[in-house]
């Protein structure tokens, strides 16, 4: 005797469950990959403008700290004068040794200690 198959709605509607269920998950675990990855990108451009806004900051405050050196200097006259002194002073003082170099070569090897 040849069993007739038996349509069994319930099965069939379970199979179809499953099916779904098993594309759902597919496809949750697809868009999961999909915003993880976004999310990663997106905090690695996130640190870049950072990095890159924490780069410019930094170029900003030294270009002040060299404007205020700089006005600090014009605006203090006795430092600058003193600044001046000092050099002029070794100015001085190294056109005093060279003048004594230059006798030295020049004095006669007796003169010399030789």
């Amino acid at each position: 005797m040849l069993k007739q198959k038996v349509d069994d709605p319930i099965a069939d509607l379970s199979q179809a469950l499953g099916t779904m269920a098993t594309g759902v998950k597919q496809m949750t675990e697809a868009w999961r990959r999909l915003l993880i990855e976004d999310d990663a990108a997106r905090a690695d451009a996130a640190v870049r403008v950072v990095r890159s806004v924490s780069a410019s900051v930094d170029d900003a405050l030294a270009e002040v700290e060299r404007q205020l050196a700089d006005a600090r200097l014009r605006l203090d006259p006795e430092r600058d004068q003193a600044a001046r002194a000092v050099e002029a002073i070794k100015r001085e003082k190294d056109a005093v040794e060279l003048k004594q170099s230059d006798a030295q070569v020049a004095a006669p090897p007796m003169a010399r200690g030789f």
